[in-house]
């Protein structure tokens, strides 16, 4: 079963991302979320990369120019074409 193209697993795995982030902003903790990029959809990565002030790729740290969190968790109006994800990746590692 294809779970990554399940709209509640996208939505479920996004807002934890932002859960976790905004609980752990004014703690003394280091948290590194990792992701397989050849078994998640890009829709799912554009989300989670969104939801990270800094990101590592391909094992470098960046600060992230994607980071943005949508108070509303990324509504429809907001989500980025899932084909951006090597866009964004490319993006963020020119630096």
């Amino acid at each position: 079963m294809d779970l990554t193209n399940n709209k509640i697993i996208v939505e479920s795995l996004t807002e934890y991302e932002v859960k976790l982030d905004q609980f752990i902003k004014n703690k003394e903790l280091i948290l590194l979320c990792q992701y397989n990029e050849t078994i998640l959809s890009h829709e799912i990565l554009n989300n989670i990369i969104r939801t990270h002030e800094s990101v590592v790729i391909y094992g470098k740290l960046y600060k992230n120019k994607y980071f943005y969190i949508d108070p509303a968790y990324f509504n429809e109006a907001k989500k980025l074409p899932p084909d951006s994800y090597k866009t964004i990746v490319d993006t963020i590692i020119e630096e």
